[in-house]
């Protein structure tokens, strides 16, 4: 209710804890683009090594492959690419 930011897109978010090693596979939806945020760790994404502060977008892809690299947080965000436009701006703080 008083989060310091808003988001104004229709969005889900995931964090994923992964042990060094562990793989997984992150939540994929029909016309919903995936972007895949390393907060902590290294992971290889769909085959791209990626680091604290990286990110990469999957639109269109089949399954979304993560593997860690070391131990790791990842923030997963499902992005629905078919939802209305918003002028607004993206984020409000």
């Amino acid at each position: 209710m008083d989060a310091p930011a808003i988001v104004r897109n229709d969005v889900r978010l995931y964090d994923i804890h992964l042990k060094a090693g562990s793989d997984t596979q992150a939540q994929r939806w029909q016309v919903w683009d995936t972007l895949v945020h390393i907060y902590r760790g290294e992971a290889v994404v769909n085959g791209t090594p990626l680091k604290v502060a990286e990110a990469a977008l999957l639109v269109d892809e089949a399954q979304v492959g993560i593997t860690a690299t070391s131990d790791a947080t990842l923030l997963v965000f499902l992005i629905n690419r078919e939802a209305p436009l918003t002028h607004a701006g993206t984020i409000a703080q």
